[in-house]
């Protein structure tokens, strides 16, 4: 657990600023420092951020490095444990926010890293000027700065960092920090030195030093492609202990640092700093980053760029074991447990990581003021880029005719899906209940208005399904048959991730029939029996969900509609569009049927880009554990041969059911609603749940939806990020009183 401290005048002002005030129509996180949570900022700014943020039990003395270049603050690790580190231009002035920053932190000495050309002498009369003592750490080159940084600093040392103190030639530049930036927290927390060398040898002034010192143990960073097997033996033959701390790669690095300072997974810090890695000034953010986690206690890890990499993602994600809650409970906490030096997507990868709730919550259905407009019934794309929903609110404000349009929201941008040739907005209502899809840049939906294509028929109270190309600005209908009729009485339409097949419910010649089209070759799929003869269920079928990639469709019936289906109930079937070939989904592990006599008939499905799993709700038990003779959400992964229970609670038992299930497009993530919290939040309301299959755990992410009555969301879904999308009747957004549904997402705000 995170461990307070006490903390300075600044520290208190920090908290305030960055955890506090949430703003508008998004909830703040409190267990996380998200130095860039609001864009960009210049090096120095990122040094003061993190020096701001940091709880610090003495500011006697801070640290002052160039804000250009990373060379002289490669060592500064050491110095960090009980100093901030701040950047100044090379030839000053120095910015009026880092003398601010002084006049608060109030320290008797300032030290200069590097020597004059680095840091110039107007800097320090500056300095001196403003009433600090004034001192350098320097030598002739990077390497000679950490000598003396190490003899000054920590001189009853007995074990020493080593780290490359330069890139290949042609390389990468940020090759020479990379592995530092982690060794400084290990620095900072532990007193010991950082020295630099050449990759090949074991360059001289280090050597100097090691000779004439008192290190025993040598701590070295990253593989032999950083630090030669050569040095080491070179620092073996001289009588030291070694130990080589190395990943597969920087990030892996990162993470056998934290493993030697904190354990094998994230469950063993009482605090992570993620930092970024891959960019030329990533190493800014790194480098401050040193005192601030020795003060929180927590080891710096690495992120490379606008990714989480793999073996920063399964160290963190060691703080959840399959089946459980994760190791620090959001309501348990006594403060962040988490700072990002990163942009923020990434830093909510590793709030996910963690098993951290949401960051905040978004409203997506906003007019043009920013205000609640009202929606429902929400989709999303695989990467999260394009979102629809439907509404009667004046979303764009211009459009305002209190009629059920569907919406498309881009960039923050909305655009109104549901018109003609003309740009003229549809006259009838979407159907209540009946949900819209999307693909990249193409939205799938139905409306009782003809002429939003010219082929489509007038007349009728009837629904036709249309396919609206944001990129090109047409509305086409799709929704035809074998022989290229125009089916009636189209619902459920769904689209490929490509948009080039569709799948939809609509009137046959014996009833309501599944049909699924690929509109580049015109082939039509009539779902039918194993028999061959199309079925038609007119006591309706659950919401078909189509897979991303065109190849699977899953639904469900009571009608059996293979010779293995004999109980009386409803099940879930999937079908292999380019075959017909049928299969049932809602079985045993062993492949047995359930006993369901009943089914959430007219619930959503899921199913993932490849067809593979399947998510579907069923009071049927499964599987053993499920005794609660209620709707549970079930995972079917039909490639491994596994039946799931995923609605259950921390330790395996069953809390009362969920419904609604979706799925990620890669499989990773399930989402659900309702029931009691799998988890215990203290939350009222119902619950969106979302289950990382990876991990196996839960969060649940609609924290704060504390209103009266049911608010169980018509629909959620969920990006392979996982970020959540749903729509909920909550107070999320200041002003939004009348509490109509309106439509949300998970983001780190």
């Amino acid at each position: 657990m995170f461990r307070p401290r006490p903390l300075t005048a600044l520290a208190g002002l920090l908290l305030a600023v960055s955890l506090g005030t949430a703003p508008a129509g998004a909830q703040r996180a409190l267990d996380t420092i998200d130095i860039l949570k609001d864009g960009p900022l210049s090096n120095v700014d990122i040094a003061i951020a993190l020096a701001e943020s940091t709880p610090f039990t003495d500011t006697s003395r801070v640290l002052i490095g160039r804000d250009d270049a990373f060379a002289d603050s490669l060592a500064s690790g050491v110095m960090q444990t009980d100093a901030p580190l701040l950047l100044v231009p090379s030839d000053g002035p120095v910015p009026t926010q880092v003398r601010a920053t002084l006049a608060i932190l109030d320290p008797d000495q300032v030290v200069l890293l590097g020597g004059e050309a680095a840091v110039d002498p107007s800097v320090a009369e500056a300095l001196a000027a403003d009433g600090y003592t004034v001192e350098r750490r320097a030598g002739a080159s990077r390497i000679e700065t950490a000598v003396e940084i190490a003899t000054r600093e920590a001189p009853q040392a007995t074990t020493a960092i080593l780290a490359r103190a330069f890139a290949d030639t042609g390389a990468d530049p940020t090759q020479a920090f990379a592995d530092a930036m982690a060794a400084g927290g290990m620095s900072a927390r532990n007193g010991w030195p950082v020295l630099l060398t050449d990759t090949a040898t074991l360059s001289a002034p280090t050597r100097a030093y090691l000779e004439a010192s008192g290190i025993e143990q040598v701590e070295i960073m990253g593989g032999t492609a950083a630090i030669s097997q050569a040095v080491e033996q070179e620092l073996r033959d001289m009588g030291m202990a070694t130990e080589r701390i190395a990943g597969g790669d920087r990030a892996g690095t990162a993470v056998a640092v934290a493993g030697k300072t904190d354990g094998p997974s994230a469950a063993d810090a009482d605090h992570v700093v993620l930092v970024d890695a891959q960019h030329a000034d990533a190493w800014a953010g790194g480098f401050a980053a040193a005192s601030h986690a020795a003060a929180l206690d927590g080891p710096i890890v690495l992120a490379a760029g606008d990714v989480l990499p793999p073996a920063t993602e399964q160290w963190l994600r060691g703080n959840r074991q399959r089946g459980t809650a994760p190791r620090v409970p959001t309501e348990d906490l006594d403060g962040p447990v988490l700072t990002c030096v990163t942009q923020a997507d990434v830093c909510e990868q590793a709030r996910i990581a963690l098993g951290l709730p949401p960051a905040g919550i978004a409203l997506v259905s906003a007019g043009p003021d920013g205000a609640p407009a009202g929606g429902e019934w929400p989709a999303v794309t695989a990467d999260g880029t394009l979102t629809a929903y439907v509404s009667d609110g004046s979303v764009d404000g211009v459009v305002d005719d209190g009629v059920r349009h569907v919406w498309a929201v881009r960039d923050g941008e909305a655009e109104l899906v549901d018109v003609g040739p003309d740009g003229t907005p549809a006259e009838g209502d979407i159907a209540f209940g009946e949900p819209v899809n999307v693909g990249d840049g193409v939205v799938a939906f139905t409306s009782p208005t003809a002429g939003l294509d010219p082929d489509a028929p007038e007349g009728g109270f009837l629904s036709w399904g249309y396919l609206r190309d944001l990129d090109a600005g047409t509305t086409t209908l799709v929704t035809l048959g074998p022989d290229g009729e125009v089916l009636p009485n189209v619902s459920d339409l769904d689209v490929s991730a490509d948009g080039t097949v569709v799948s939809f419910r609509a009137q046959l010649a014996g009833g309501y029939g599944i049909v699924v089209r690929d509109l580049v070759t015109e082939e039509v799929l009539v779902v039918a029996d194993e028999s061959g003869e199309p079925f038609a269920d007119n006591s309706g079928v659950g919401t078909p969900a189509l897979s991303d990639d065109g190849s699977t469709l899953a639904f469900s019936t009571d009608l059996p509609l293979v010779a293995a289906d004999t109980d009386e109930g409803t099940d879930v079937y999937v079908v292999d569009v380019a075959t017909g070939a049928l299969e049932v989904a809602s079985v045993t592990e062993d492949g047995g049927e359930g006993t369901t006599e009943e089914f959430n008939d007219d619930g959503q499905l899921g199913v993932s880009a490849d067809g593979s799993r399947v998510v579907f709700a069923t009071d049927a038990p499964l599987v053993e554990a499920d005794t609660n003779d209620t709707v549970d959400v079930y995972l079917r992964d039909r490639s491994a041969g596994t039946t799931e229970l995923l609605s259950r609670d921390a330790d395996g038992g069953v809390p009362g059911g969920g419904q609604h299930p979706a799925i990620s497009a890669d499989g990773r993530w399930v989402v659900f609603a309702g029931g009691p919290d799998p988890v215990p939040t203290g939350e009222g309301a119902c619950g969106v749940r979302r289950f990382d299959t990876e991990v196996g755990d839960f969060t649940r992410v609609n924290n704060g939806a504390l209103v009266a009555g049911n608010n169980c969301p018509a629909r959620q879904v969920v990006t392979d990020g996982g970020v959540v999308v749903f729509d909920a009747i909550s107070a999320f957004t200041p002003g939004d009183e009348e509490l109509d549904s309106d439509v949300f997402r998970t983001v780190d705000a």
